[in-house]
């Protein structure tokens, strides 16, 4: 979200004190901007939401563009969420959560400017941050930009994320199951003829949910929004 301190958490985790522009007017991360790191791989920024004072249309380039990446990026491998520890999440941070499960894509939550609070303080400020984004306590990095909290455990999940060699494909962690939407009108009527379909129920529907259980064990998968089914 912006005004959480993301470009800081990068210029202190690179330990490159300017590589992303800092500034006390939050959302001027107005492009998604590329890090080489170790000439291996690729740090992404992305523009903040939520406090940023833009236009609705500014914000819905910046939506639509941030869902592109999420969606067409074949190298992705992990998403930082980053939230304000003083404060309970946006709507907008909740709506990310969502859209990160939905997609199936792994995600961590960091809760920034840790220094800000007391170190006792800081369990009774993750209880709402992980209600609201259902999340355990121990899988959220505190973290502060101003004293290093946090940074050995962010560069250790970091050195996994990369290490990690079960990915699909796309670079994606595979799940023991997936749900998608499909709202591509002629796969919505392929789905309603054949059995998986329900007998003709999703006949007229704008769009469905379909849940694959196991897709590494069946000729169920997705590619480009459209989907290739047995039996149809």
């Amino acid at each position: 979200v912006s005004g959480v301190g993301k470009s800081s958490l990068i210029n202190m985790l690179t330990r490159h004190k300017g590589l992303a522009k800092t500034s006390s007017t939050p959302g001027k991360t107005l492009l998604i901007n590329h890090f080489l790191i170790n000439k291996s791989w690729y740090l992404v920024d992305l523009p903040g939401y939520g406090f940023a004072k833009v236009d609705k249309q500014e914000k819905a380039r910046w939506g639509k563009m941030m869902q592109d990446y999420f969606e067409d990026s074949e190298e992705l491998r992990h998403v930082f969420c980053l939230v304000d520890i003083r404060h309970e999440p946006t709507e907008d941070d909740k709506q990310m959560n969502t859209f990160l499960r939905q997609m199936g894509i792994p995600f961590t939550v960091i809760a920034t400017k840790a220094d800000k609070i007391s170190r006792a303080a800081r369990s009774k400020q993750l209880a709402p941050i992980c209600r609201a984004l259902m999340v355990q306590p121990w899988e959220v990095i505190c973290w502060s930009s101003e004293d290093g909290t946090g940074r050995d455990k962010l560069q250790e999940l970091l050195e996994q994320v990369l290490k990690a060699g079960l990915t699909s494909a796309s670079g994606r962690a595979r799940r023991p199951w997936e749900f998608i939407v499909v709202r591509d009108k002629e796969t919505l009527q392929k789905m309603s003829k054949c059995r998986a379909g329900g007998a003709g129920m999703l006949e007229g529907a704008d769009a469905a949910i379909v849940v694959i259980a196991d897709p590494d064990k069946t000729d169920v998968w997705v590619e480009d929004a459209s989907i290739a089914m047995a039996n149809m």
